[in-house]
């Protein structure tokens, strides 16, 4: 897993990351975006209304964009319209989420990242974040790509799965990626957050989102293209939340794929079971077990019945504003700490 901590303006920033990872970015571009690459004029329509929704919404990553485009050599179009391929061109991964409101550490919010087994799980990037203009935070992604999932200084904390969806792709909205930068770099709190998503139409990769902040509010979001977000505050009478791949509200249809739904439901069971029934450690250490069960492949899991690897791991203590993470499956490697 890559590690980087940038601070200034958003264009310097930028540049830090096209300079430390300049030699990963073009195999990088190779594997995820040579049809982009091949076809660049093509795509310059979409990339040019990407480029116009940032402009208009958040023109620091625009900055962004173009400062890590000139520092790792490469066409700004191109660079755009790559940390946005899965807003041109959908993709799928597996992942799970757990909330966990009454830990002794505060509250808790942790996720396994399941992934193809290929260069995907050497370019996750945990990046620490500190703009001139915005709250510094701590995030995960793929190197290159926008990233918000992970947690800002204010407390707020982000994390979710992909949760394909039998819906037609629409060009209308805001794009997922946007989204969550948005909620990471000017919400405080899941009252603000929660504000901000009502009114949205989205467009792009669905998924279900976790959020939680500092007080323990917690709600899951479930995002599809062409739909306003479903937001499911947690009820009254738990303690807890989790998500995998399908969204649960029964109000935007799931994908019909037995296969991948029998994996989905397997890891959302088990963290229910394990949380609901009060069978795991209500601590950091009870979550990183709970992650651990429903790793990819794991115990509930088993390499027959997954397609993807566990590329990391993490526990993301809210009130401490400290990420633990693995850089790796939760059965082959030690937890780091990460904070603000």
């Amino acid at each position: 897993m890559l590690h980087i901590e940038t601070r200034g303006p958003w264009r310097e920033m930028g540049r830090q990351v096209g300079e430390t990872f300049r030699d990963w970015f073009p195999q990088v571009l190779d594997h995820f975006a040579r049809w982009l690459a091949a076809d660049l004029d093509g795509f310059r329509p979409a990339v040019g209304r990407i480029r116009e929704v940032l402009l208009r919404h958040c023109p620091e990553v625009q900055e962004e964009t173009l400062g890590m485009a000139e520092a790792a050599g490469i066409e700004p179009d191109l660079m755009l319209g790559f940390r946005f391929f899965n807003e041109i061109r959908s993709y799928h991964t597996g992942c799970s989420g757990a909330f966990m409101a009454d830990a002794r550490e505060g509250p808790l919010l942790a996720r396994t990242c399941d992934i193809e087994p290929d260069i995907s799980q050497q370019i996750q990037l945990c990046r620490v974040s500190r703009p001139d203009d915005g709250p510094d935070t701590v995030l995960v992604t793929y190197l290159g790509m926008v990233g918000a999932l992970g947690f800002n200084e204010h407390g707020l904390a982000l994390t979710g799965s992909s949760a394909p969806a039998d819906v037609p792709a629409s060009s209308e909205g805001l794009p997922m990626a946007v989204c969550n930068h948005l909620l990471m770099s000017r919400c405080r709190t899941v009252a603000e957050a929660r504000a901000m998503l009502a009114p949205m139409p989205l467009r792009g990769k669905a998924a279900v989102m976790l959020a939680c902040d500092e007080t323990g509010d917690s709600m899951l979001v479930e995002l599809a293209s062409g739909h306003e977000p479903v937001m499911l505050p947690r009820p009254a009478d738990k303690t807890w939340q989790a998500c995998s791949n399908f969204c649960p509200s029964g109000r935007i249809p799931n994908r019909a794929d037995p296969r991948a739904l029998e994996n989905a439901y397997a890891r959302y069971g088990r963290m229910a079971h394990l949380l609901e029934g009060g069978l795991v450690e209500r601590s950091v250490n009870g979550m990183k077990r709970l992650i651990a069960d429903v790793a990819q492949p794991g115990p509930v899991c088993h390499a027959p019945q997954c397609w993807f690897k566990t590329a990391y791991g993490l526990v993301i203590e809210a009130r401490n504003r400290k990420m633990h993470l693995c850089p790796g499956h939760p059965a082959e490697t030690d937890y780091v700490e990460v904070s603000l």
